[in-house]
């Protein structure tokens, strides 16, 4: 029997405040969450760089965004040079190979093996690319493979 001046007053506190009990959960469950993070960390960094990546190796082989190729940067160049000449010019190139025997001596190497290819190393404006092309490959086929069929093959 409850007495007559006695009053009970019943109240309910939530053990489970919405914010604070994700935030328990999240540091309560180390191994869950930081695979879980690291997931979809992935997944966004994917998201966020794979389309940059496909478009870096598309400008490289296509050229499509070369700013070396505007009109307005060669323009620009040409403007500034006829301003400030700079030391280096036009038909000064250094020879540093001797390029009648290294043409000689890479087509002794092509000869020898069929199946093999060669490597031509060395600094930037040395003429490799021509000592290859004009030099060795004179009067041979040269295949260019067409590399956009080949990114659209793995970057899909």
């Amino acid at each position: 029997m409850i007495e007559q001046g006695t009053k009970i007053h019943i109240s309910y506190e939530s053990v489970h405040k919405a914010p604070w009990f994700i935030w328990d959960w999240i540091i309560n469950h180390p191994r869950i969450v930081i695979p879980a993070a690291a997931a979809i960390f992935a997944v966004i960094m994917g998201t966020i760089f794979d389309p940059i990546r496909t478009w870096s190796v598309e400008n490289k082989i296509t050229k499509k965004w070369h700013v070396e190729s505007s009109r307005v940067v060669q323009w620009l160049r040409r403007s500034f040079q006829e301003i400030v000449p700079f030391r280096r010019q036009k038909g000064a190139k250094e020879q540093v190979w001797n390029l009648d025997e290294n043409v000689k001596r890479i087509k002794d190497w092509i000869g020898e093996n069929q199946e093999s290819f060669i490597v031509v190393v060395g600094p930037k404006g040395t003429v490799k690319r021509e000592l290859v092309i004009d030099g060795v490959l004179e009067g041979r086929p040269k295949y260019a493979p067409d590399f956009l069929t080949l990114i659209e093959c793995f970057g899909d």
